[in-house]
């Protein structure tokens, strides 16, 4: 590991770097955001070699499928901490886990059809991206939303066995299909990477679970999802109908619009929940606050009828008994 402030010459090209902080973590090696004389900069560092050859050997040879992946900029060696690294252009902006963690599926939606267009002209050299989960796009927004790949280390031609991937956006992790780089892969793993976003299962409790039993797990977290297009184009890859990104695009925009939104039942009881939360925290939970703070009971605006048929009978006794005692004492004539 390299800690922030590090500071090294590589041994070829004698460039500088400044380490700047981690970026984060993948299958095969660490991702740190650096300084170089050509400005910021992410560099990729993995323990063999033949990694490091093998990444950048994919970055420089992709041509126009790799416009959405960032641009090589140095191959070279360093200390031991970072014995093989590449270095490349820094994406800017936030995950496409974070767009989901903030419920703005407005946003979700121009950002799914940009991935779309990306894996079109990645899928036109042949090759799957494969580790396609919500935290290896990043999203740009502006005057316009753009998108674009990190990790580029499961990037797989097609027809050969998957090497890197995350069990949720894995399909033959919940049993619908094989793990062979493909087109259709990598639409699985898009649409899985949103409807598993919402799920409360963890991968490791759903790791101890059959395939069909995931399967069914993931049937009810469709049921659930907000937004009916997300369902729906999965069952169409399920059901062979759609097998390219182009004609998932084309489902996609034949879609109404309002299934592309959150359901209005879904809206309403987040609003509920929102109006009922906001309700508890400013009445401290069935108590009114006075000017300085102090909590006192809240009065009932009613009286019921058995409260009054109670207080009345009460008042006659009391009636009643100061009579007898006016009569006793000869206050009143018997």
């Amino acid at each position: 590991m390299l800690a922030q402030g590090a500071r090294f010459t590589t041994k070829w090209s004698h460039t500088p770097i400044v380490v700047e902080g981690s970026l984060g973590e993948g299958a095969n090696g660490t991702v740190y955001l650096v300084r170089t004389p050509l400005g910021q900069a992410a560099m990729k560092v993995c323990n063999a070699s033949a990694d490091v050859a093998m990444e950048w050997a994919l970055l420089t040879s992709l041509g126009q499928g790799a416009n959405a992946f960032p641009k090589p900029m140095l191959i070279d060696d360093g200390p031991p901490e970072a014995p093989f690294f590449y270095i490349m252009e820094r994406i800017p902006g936030q995950s496409l886990g974070k767009v989901l963690a903030q419920g703005d599926f407005a946003l979700v939606s121009k950002v799914f059809e940009k991935v779309l267009d990306a894996l079109v002209d990645l899928h036109q050299t042949g090759y799957a991206f494969c580790d396609l989960k919500p935290e290896n796009v990043i999203v740009t927004t502006g005057r316009d939303v753009s998108i674009r790949f990190v990790d580029v280390g499961g990037i797989t031609r097609f027809g050969r066995a998957v090497r890197q991937y995350t069990p949720l956006c894995d399909r033959a992790f919940f049993g619908m299909g094989s793990r062979k780089a493909e087109p259709s892969y990598d639409l699985f793993a898009l649409l899985l990477g949103l409807l598993t976003s919402a799920t409360k299962e963890k991968t490791d409790d759903l790791s101890k679970l059959d395939p069909a039993r995931r399967l069914r797990l993931l049937e009810q977290t469709m049921q659930r999802f907000p937004v009916e297009a997300v369902p729906a184009l999965l069952k169409s890859l399920q059901s062979g109908k759609v097998t390219t990104a182009l004609e998932l695009k084309k489902r996609w925009s034949d879609l109404p619009d309002a299934k592309k939104q959150i359901q209005p039942q879904h809206a309403g009881k987040a609003r509920t929940l929102r109006r009922t939360q906001t309700a508890s925290q400013q009445t401290g939970a069935g108590v009114n606050r006075s000017p300085k703070g102090r909590a006192r009971p809240q009065r009932r605006s009613r009286m019921d009828w058995t409260e009054r048929l109670m207080w009345l009978s009460l008042g006659s006794a009391g009636i009643a008994s100061a009579a007898a005692w006016a009569v006793l004492m000869g206050w009143l004539p018997s």
